[in-house]
């Protein structure tokens, strides 16, 4: 999270162009975000054999509920910039919200 968050500020001034970009032509991002949920699916996957995620979570919809989350954030940022001042902070709390999404 804190490496994510790192870049969020980099992220959110191109975020215009990239919500603009997923208008125009939702193709290349369909197949980034299948992409995403995938690895994430294999992580989580593999913490739930390791009991370290719920064991009744759907994977794939885990993952996306995970990405979900974290573009919400980032989508937040573009708009109001300044309440995430502190990227340590939001690394923090979107951590946390990650760990009680997945919690076994």
């Amino acid at each position: 999270m804190h490496r994510l968050t790192g870049i969020f500020g980099t992220w959110a001034a191109l975020g215009r162009l990239v919500y603009d970009l997923q208008t125009l032509d939702a193709g290349p991002f369909r197949a980034f975000f299948r992409r995403a949920r995938r690895d994430l699916a294999r992580l989580i996957v593999e913490g739930q054999q390791h009991g370290e995620i719920e064991r009744a979570l759907e994977p794939e919809l885990a993952a996306a509920s995970v990405i979900g989350l974290v573009d919400g954030v980032l989508l937040q940022q573009f708009v109001e910039p300044a309440v995430f001042a502190d990227p340590s902070a939001l690394a923090r709390a979107l951590a946390r919200s990650v760990r009680e999404l997945l919690q076994a």
